[in-house]
């Protein structure tokens, strides 16, 4: 009888030791692009309102959401389904715009002696809406 018991910690232990790096597997370093310039095919810059209307248009055809507005400032969040979700952070000027991380939901975030991870899917949500705001940016 002792048998089954112990049969079934040792199963519960093997388990949680798989779950760890499961997930671990399913990180991988936050992207964080840092400054980004936004100028027209010939050079020059956009100037402020044309930044806003292209961060805002390159948003909206990847799925981006605006949450919040203040100033120069956007506050943008991508929904996958009711499972996963991220918001990002979008400062910007006349010339580019900074995006940052602010948070997720169920997206493995942890900050570790390997620095700052997150599941790869939101690197690709970001680096999609990246490509996106340069695209709408060399629209004329």
């Amino acid at each position: 009888m002792t048998r089954l018991p112990l049969a079934c910690a040792a199963l519960l232990v093997t388990s949680l030791m798989l779950v760890e790096p499961a997930q671990a597997a399913r990180r991988a370093p936050l992207y964080e692009p840092g400054q980004t310039q936004i100028v027209t095919l010939d050079g020059k810059t956009l100037g402020v309102d044309k930044v806003r209307s292209t961060l805002l248009l390159g948003a909206r055809q990847t799925g981006w959401m605006v949450v919040q507005e203040s100033g120069t400032q956007l506050l943008l969040r991508f929904d996958k389904g009711q499972k996963h979700s991220a918001t990002v952070k979008v400062s910007y000027d006349d010339k580019g715009y900074t995006l940052s991380y602010v948070d997720s939901y169920n997206l493995n975030y942890r900050v570790d002696e390997q620095g700052v991870q997150i599941h790869p899917a939101y690197n690709e949500w970001v680096n999609r809406l990246i490509r996106s705001i340069g695209a709408t940016a060399l629209r004329p």
